[in-house]
């Protein structure tokens, strides 16, 4: 019994590991791998938990489409230049992130967002 929960823990770990690994050598590829399937489970549960007349297949492909090529590539810019500006780790320094994440960075990507999925869904 114990050497099955050791396998499982080694190929959690070996599962960690690869994908830390990916994301260093390629990071682009791994956040839009990334930000679509978490595009995907939150419009998922968005779905199943609010809307009220069936799952719209559609809406859900808009999303993972949404996360993988406006989120990931954009995201992984616009962090690498908060964390470029604001190096550190101190708590002043992380409330500098988020204050530069909310502030500027979400009115930004809420646009984004919209304006996205509103093209795909034939708005103007």
């Amino acid at each position: 019994d114990t050497t099955i929960k050791d396998k499982q823990v080694n190929s959690k770990s070996k599962v960690i590991i690869n994908y830390i690994k990916y994301i260093k050598n390629k990071p682009i590829i791994s956040k839009v791998i990334t930000s679509s399937i978490g595009f995907l489970i939150g419009d998922i549960l968005a779905q199943n938990l609010f809307k009220k007349n069936g799952f719209d297949v559609i809406r859900l492909l808009r999303m993972a489409l949404f996360g993988g090529l406006i989120h990931a590539p954009t995201g992984h810019v616009v962090y690498r230049f908060i964390q470029n500006i604001f190096p550190g780790n101190s708590r002043f320094d992380v409330l500098k992130k988020i204050a530069l994440d909310q502030l500027i960075w979400m009115p930004i990507f809420s646009v984004l967002l919209c304006t996205f999925i509103g093209v795909l869904s034939g708005h103007s």
